[in-house]
Order: C-alpha cells, then sequence, then structure tokens
C-alpha cells in the first residue's frame, strides 16, 4: 500500500477479503458507465448534436445521481440536454392523453383485433408453407426410392420433420421399409476389381488398384453387421485376374501374370506371417482364374485348359481341355461336383471324384461368364448376358437337354456373378446398373433389389447366416444391406408332400394346413416352429377333401370335400369327429373356434362346436326362398354374429346370425369376390375380387363403399388373401406377382410395399405387429406357382405400422449419413 493506493499481491486476497471483491465490483461497474457515456457523448457531439443519439429512459435515469466532478464539458451538456428532451416528451404525452381519452378504448380495441387477426394470418401462412414444402420433399423422396434409398430415407425425414402431411407420412414409412444399407466404409482401393468369399462365409477377399503400383488384396471378416479388416493389405507383385478364398477361410489362391514373370496362380497360407507357399502354372494363354474346392483342392483355368491340384499332394492333378476358353469355374460342396463355364462353352456338370473327369449334364448352348453350385447341391446357376439361369444339378436324366428350370431377368447390363447363400435358400445376381438383386432360390418373383450408393458393384458376399449382404463398389466403397429387416431369423421349411390346393393357417402363424395330391387326397397339418415333416398325415379317398381350415388357436383342422366332413383334435390325436355335412368347397372358423361354416352346394351352412357333445346346426338365419349361388369367400365377424359370403351375381352378402333378419347386400365390384375379411372392430368388410381390386365396405353405413383398392390390372387374380391389422388401421394383401403390400384404411395414400420375397404368399395372418405369411411356389419357366402348399413360413415384425414419431426414430436411427451440401442446395432451400 502506498499513498492511498493499493496493489493486490495475490488473487486469493479477493477470494478471502468480501469488502474488497465488492469495491472492485462496484468500480467496474462505474468505469462501465463512465466509458458508455464517453463515447455516446462523443459520437452526439461529433453529429451535430442530434437528438435522436441522446440517453433516454433507463439509461439516463443512471445518472440522476451521479457524481458529475470528474466529466468533460461534452459530456456534461450531454447528459443536460438528455435530462431536458426527457421532460419535453413527458409533457408532450400527457398532453395527446388528455386529447385522445374520448376514443383511446375503440381504437385500441381495434388494433388488438387487427394484431390477433395478423398473426393468425401469418402462422396459418407459415403452415401452409411448410404443408407446400413437405409435399414436395415426399414427392422428391418417392421418385429417390429407386434411385438411392439413402438419399430417399434422409428427404423423407426431412418433409415429415417440416410437416407431418399424409404424403410425408407415407414415403416416410416406405422408406424406412426399404432402407437396407446399414453400414458402408472406404477400402482405400482406387478400384476395387472384384470380391471373393471362403465357403463357410467368415472371410473375404477384395482385390483391386491401390496407392501403390500393382493390385493390392485386402481381407476383411463380418464383424456383427458390419465389416472389419483383418491385418494388412497383401501386395502379391502380380496383375490379379481372380481371387478365391479356400472354405476355411485359411489359404489365398491369386491368379495373374507375376510382375517381371509368367502368368501363375500363387498361394498364400493366411494363418499366422501371410506367405505365398506356391506358384502353379496352369499353361494356357488368356484370362487366368482360379476357384477352391471345399476339400481343399484348387481348380486354375486359362484359355482352353484347366487344372486341378490336390495342396497337400495326395491325387494326381487332374487335367481338362476345351474347346473354347474357361470362363468359371465352381465346386459342389461335398467337392465331388464342379460346374464350368466360358465363351462357347455351355453350363456343363462334371464328377470330380476320380482323376479322370466325367461329365454328367451338358446345356446345349450359352456362354456363361459366371457359374455357381448351390451348397445343397440342389441347384446350379450361371450368368449370361442380362440374364441368369438356374438348373436342377440333381436327378436330371443323364441323356435329356439339360434346360433351365428358371431365368432371372431385370437386370440392364451384363450379369456380373451369381453368387449362393450358405444356405442355399439365396441367389444374388449383381450388373453395370447400379443394383444387386437378391432371388429366393428357386423362385424367380420379387426379389430385393438393392441400390449402390456410388458406382456398380465389383463383388457380392453374403454373411455366414445369410441375413446380411456384402457388396463392393468400383470406387473401393465397402456397403452391407440386412436383409431381414423386420423378419424373423429363422425360415421354418415345411417338408413332404407336393400337393396343389387347400391351405389355411392359424392366427399366429404356428400351425399350416394343407391337401396333398398324391394320388388320393390327404389332409396334412405343419408346425412351423419344428418344421420339417407334418404333425397330421392323415389320407382320404379321392374328392373326399376338397376344403381344410385350421381353428384360430390351431387345435383343430376340418377337411371338406364329397364325402363327409371330418374334423381332428391335434393335441388328443385319435380318429376324426364326423359332422353331418356332406360337400364342401369352402370352410372357415369363426374367431372364438366355436362356430365352423360350410359352402355347401344348397348354400352355406353354419355348425356350433360345443367343448362336449356332437355339433349343432344353425338355422332360421336365411330366407326359405333364398336361391343358392355361393362363389367364396366366407367370412365371420369378430363376434361371430354375422357370416358374409359372395355371390355369383358379384355382390357380397352379410348375414345376421339371429333368425328372421334380412342379410345386408353388398355392391359394387364388377368381378365375383372370392376373398372376404372383417376389420377387428366389424365395422367394415374387405373383399378381394377376381381382377385384382379390393373393395372396402362400411356395414354401419348402410354398407357404403369406404374404398376401392386398385388393383395391377391382372385378367384373372385367384387366390389372393387379405387381413387386417389387429387395430384396424391396416389391410394386408398378398400379390400375384410375388410380395405383400399393406394399405392405410383411412385415407388415399399409397400402400406400404414389403417387397424381397421371393415368391407368392399363399396364407396371411396377423399376429399382433407381426404379418405372417405362408410361401408357397415351385419354380416354374414363368415364376412360382401360385397353388403349390406351403414350402415355408415367415414373420415380419410390422415396425412401420405404429404411430408416425416411432417411424421417424426409426429412419433417424436408420440413416447412415447426412445430406452433402450439393443436396442441401438441391433439395433444402426454399
Amino acid at each position: 500500500m502506498d499513498e492511498g493506493i493499493l496493489d493486490v499481491s495475490h488473487e486469493a486476497l479477493i477470494d478471502a477479503w468480501p469488502r474488497l471483491r465488492e469495491w472492485l465490483d462496484k468500480d467496474r461497474e462505474a468505469l462501465r458507465r463512465r466509458q458508455w457515456l464517453t463515447h455516446a457523448a462523443a459520437d452526439w457531439d461529433r453529429n451535430a448534436r442530434d437528438p435522436e443519439l441522446l440517453f433516454r429512459g433507463s439509461r439516463l435515469a443512471e445518472w440522476d445521481d451521479g457524481d458529475f466532478a470528474g466529466l468533460n464539458e461534452v459530456e456534461q451538456a450531454f447528459l443536460a440536454a438528455g435530462r431536458l428532451a426527457e421532460t419535453e416528451r413527458v409533457v408532450a404525452a400527457r398532453r395527446r392523453r388528455r386529447q385522445r381519452t374520448g376514443g383511446l378504448g375503440l381504437v385500441a380495441m381495434v388494433v388488438a383485433v387487427l394484431v390477433v387477426i395478423a398473426l393468425v394470418q401469418a402462422d396459418r401462412g407459415a403452415d401452409d408453407r411448410d404443408r407446400a414444402f413437405s409435399r414436395k420433399l415426399a414427392t422428391e423422396a418417392r421418385r429417390q426410392l429407386t434411385i438411392d434409398p439413402s438419399l430417399a430415407l434422409l428427404l423423407a425425414t426431412k418433409a415429415y420433420e417440416t410437416a407431418p402431411t399424409a404424403e410425408a407420412d407415407s414415403v416416410l414409412r416406405q422408406a424406412v421399409l426399404d432402407s437396407r444399407l446399414r453400414w458402408s466404409s472406404a477400402t482405400g482401393l482406387q478400384i476395387a476389381r472384384g470380391m471373393a468369399a471362403s465357403a463357410d462365409g467368415t472371410t473375404i477377399a477384395v482385390w483391386g488398384d491401390g496407392r501403390e503400383p500393382g493390385t493390392t488384396v485386402q481381407l476383411w471378416r463380418w464383424n456383427g453387421g458390419a465389416l472389419a479388416k483383418d491385418g494388412p493389405d497383401l501386395a502379391p507383385r502380380q496383375t490379379v485376374t481372380g481371387v478365391a478364398v479356400s472354405a476355411d477361410g485359411r489359404r489365398l489362391a491369386i491368379a495373374g501374370k507375376i510382375v517381371g514373370g509368367a502368368h501363375a496362380v500363387t498361394v498364400w497360407e493366411l494363418a499366422g506371417e501371410r506367405r505365398r507357399t506356391k506358384v502353379l502354372s496352369v499353361g494356357g494363354s488368356g484370362t487366368l482364374g482360379a476357384a477352391f474346392s471345399p476339400d481343399g483342392r484348387l481348380a486354375g483355368f486359362q484359355g482352353r485348359v484347366l487344372k486341378i491340384w490336390d495342396l497337400d499332394g495326395t491325387r494326381k492333378t487332374a487335367d481338362l481341355r476345351a474347346l473354347g476358353p474357361f470362363q468359371s469355374v465352381a465346386f459342389s460342396s461335398d467337392g465331388d461336383r464342379m460346374v464350368t463355364g466360358g465363351l462357347g462353352l455351355p453350363a456343363r456338370l462334371w464328377d470330380v471324384t476320380g482323376p479322370r473327369l466325367k461329365g454328367l449334364q451338358t446345356a446345349v448352348s450359352g456362354s456363361p461368364e459366371k457359374v455357381a453350385l448351390s451348397p445343397d447341391g440342389i441347384w446350379a446357376a450361371s450368368a449370361e448376358l442380362q440374364t441368369a439361369y438356374l438348373r436342377t444339378a440333381r436327378g436330371w436324366p443323364a441323356r435329356e437337354e439339360w434346360k433351365p428350370q428358371g431365368q432371372l431377368r431385370g437386370h440392364g447390363d451384363t450379369v456380373g456373378d451369381v453368387v449362393f447363400s450358405k444356405d442355399s435358400g439365396r441367389l444374388a445376381t449383381f450388373a453395370n446398373d447400379r443394383t444387386v438383386r437378391v432371388w429366393s432360390t428357386g423362385s424367380t418373383l420379387d426379389p430385393f433389389v438393392l441400390r449402390m450408393p456410388t458406382e456398380s458393384a465389383r463383388g457380392v458376399a453374403f454373411a455366414p447366416d445369410g441375413r446380411s449382404l456384402a457388396g463392393v463398389s468400383g470406387d473401393g466403397t465397402l456397403n452391407v444391406w440386412n436383409l431381414d429387416a423386420g423378419a424373423s431369423p429363422v425360415t421354418s421349411t415345411l417338408g413332404a408332400h407336393s400337393g396343389r390346393y387347400g391351405r389355411s393357417i392359424s392366427a399366429d402363424g404356428r400351425y399350416v394346413a394343407g391337401l396333398a395330391a398324391d394320388g388320393d387326397d390327404t389332409v396334412v397339418v405343419w408346425d412351423t416352429v419344428r418344421g420339417g415333416a407334418p404333425i397330421l398325415d392323415r389320407r382320404l379317398a379321392r374328392g373326399e377333401a376338397q376344403a381344410v381350415a385350421l381353428s384360430p388357436d390351431g387345435r383343430k383342422v376340418i377337411a371338406a370335400g364329397r364325402g363327409p366332413t371330418r374334423m381332428w383334435d391335434l393335441p388328443s390325436g385319435g380318429e376324426p369327429m364326423v359332422l353331418p355335412s356332406r360337400g364342401g368347397s369352402e370352410l372357415v372358423f369363426s374367431r372364438d373356434g366355436r362356430s365352423l361354416a360350410v359352402a355347401a352346394t344348397a348354400g352355406p351352412k353354419v355348425w356350433r362346436l360345443p367343448d362336449q357333445g356332437p355339433p349343432a346346426e344353425v338355422t332360421g338365419w336365411r330366407r326359405a326362398k333364398e336361391a343358392s349361388s355361393h362363389v367364396g369367400g366366407l367370412a365371420f365377424s369378430p363376434d361371430g354374429s354375422r357370416l358374409a359370403g359372395g355371390r355369383e351375381d358379384n355382390s357380397v352378402w352379410v348375414w345376421d346370425l339371429t333368425p328372421g333378419k334380412e342379410p345386408q347386400i353388398l355392391r359394387g365390384s364388377r368381378r365375383k369376390v372370392d376373398e372376404l375379411a372383417f376389420s377387428p372392430d366389424g365395422r367394415l368388410l374387405a373383399g378381394a375380387a377376381d381382377d385384382g381390386d379390393v373393395w372396402i365396405w362400411d356395414l354401419a353405413e348402410r354398407g357404403a363403399v369406404r374404398r376401392v383398392l386398385k388393383g395391377d390390372g391382372t385378367d384373372l387374380v385367384l387366390g389372393r388373401q387379405l387381413a387386417f391389422s389387429p387395430d384396424g388401421n391396416w389391410l394386408a394383401t398378398t400379390e400375384p406377382a410375388g410380395g405383400l403390400r399393406l394399405w392405410p384404411v383411412d385415407g388415399g395414400a399409397d400402400p406400404l410395399v414389403f417387397s424381397g420375397i421371393g415368391t407368392t404368399v399363399g396364407l396371411l395372418a396377423f399376429d399382433g405387429k407381426k404379418v405372417v405369411a405362408a410361401l408357397t411356389g415351385d419354380v416354374g419357366p414363368s415364376g412360382a406357382v401360385l397353388w403349390q402348399p406351403p414350402a415355408r413360413v415367415r414373420m415380419w415384425e410390422c415396425e412401420v405400422c405404429g404411430p408416425g414419431d416411432q417411424v421417424l426414430g426409426l429412419a433417424r436411427r436408420r440413416a447412415i449419413r447426412a445430406f452433402t451440401p450439393e443436396e442441401r442446395r438441391l433439395y433444402l432451400e426454399r
């Protein structure tokens, strides 16, 4: 301390001395006020002492009790002028108030009303602009669904966030359904050339041009739903034309010209320190390729020469020469057979168990660039131009032409490869059209169509469980798609029998019933949890089983035909109960399983099924002279009090089962209605006509047509299935060309399309939030056959059927990228 001045030696003194801290705070505030005054007064003086620059209100009041001793002349004049101007404003205001006292209340009220109106109109204008912009984004999102699904998801999300219009809600749900890309990463390759995977699916090799001269080979492994790099890059010093991974992922074969050397297939050991162990020469000319057999043998081909080496040295090298250059080779999972193809070399199946290769089957024509054998040994696939062909690899007569059983079409360019999943259930194809198609093996219908985000694919590989697919694009980007979003992880496969009509499914999808026509008629019931062989397999005389139905709880099954109607109790087993009814082309249970309707020759009949004792027919509900013209589509209302059925005149009749009541007659359809379903509350009735249209009638409004869901124009659509969701908001329909659609019952929004099912759906049910579908169809020249018995059962969690906000949250989680600057400029600038 010196001459009244205190120097603070340490900041701790401020914290420990409250009075000092208070002095300092007051001093800073006074200094701040003085600086404002100095700057404001100087500015006022420079601008000819403009009155508009004077302090007013609270800023002027801060100097009412101020110390003017330290102020300069300009600052004092500035404050004096401010006080004079403030006094004049107060006096003028008082004068104006006195002058306006007569009409002030009315003016204030009018002004207030005008302000409110202006605010409401402004809000409405902003809402209208938001809705218009939302619809614009929704339109663009729908357009992008078939171009760039990841961009479509971003646009649909933004559209819903802007305003949850009907258009935004609809496209958001579809975008979430179609969004299957789950992971994407750059490999570091400048150009990717190809991809190969081990037979067990665990190891993936990607090769192409890296940053250094020469070809780079990378190894990747599955890590959940993504891929992880497996060790450093390989630089084989070869111009690589083909790569193969051994079945166990322990060896790598690289085909190509060695730098400064000859064309060869080099073998690399991947366990431990990666090293090249063998250099094998094929001896041909032209493009070199390689393929591993599951038993460890290695095939190398170049031009017209193909060799098969036993890398362990226990078997002699096999040698094969052809008339044209080989382009692809693939082995069966047991290593006993091999399929080949090439330029001018039609697909050919070989027995490779001995030192001399034995031809088994040969296609008459074709030049397949790629071939593959399914791991289960049933199918051989080949890629020729824009089509992939499926041929039976077992049981085909040796002397007959090896014809394709299926043609997989849809690519806009030459098919680059055909790749089976480990369980043989799926087949992937890709082309230079930026699409990958994933087919259900054995069906030519409704594949998944996956869009490459950047460039066209150069290779694809399934995950070991078959639920994900990896693909590398030409720019070196690795992508992973989920193929089972919302679906059950296991598909139940139903064995035995090759019947062709009659089918039913329990409410929860666990039990499926069908009729087999193996000479006689056979009633068959499967438990889809167990899969495999049926739990009920009863042969009847020809014609005695033309219709079959399962009770909703799956405990009873009934069959009817030209003979007596029989009912089996599945838990107890034993002989069936015979109902006092003969003939029946259609059967249906009520929801509680206590009533049964039979479409008989004389018209529909209804039976009550008590827990004990014989069934009792319900009578008196049909008019005495009612003509019998039933077509099909019987359905009980949820409470079992009404029965609906289609008629020959294209109408639908709804009978009240209480005696003496008149039926309600529903009209509108131009064609016969052969499938019916009530909504859960019993108010709506949906009917599928055989022209593809689905009609929804409102029974509470005298049968008024609520909505017509237009078909695809197919001339004749039979066997279409309908099912309402438990909340009644959605109606599920099966489609003739494969797949499912979910229609919003209220409103005119577009349906949600469940694609990629891969075949026709023969049966349909809703179990809570799950859509249960029994898939049918054997492969044929024109696709899966509609009337085949159930072959598989799958469930989909309807994750897009809930409230819009839930779907929005799911969309945000599914997005794997943000808008690019260019996309923001194109789509988000208003």
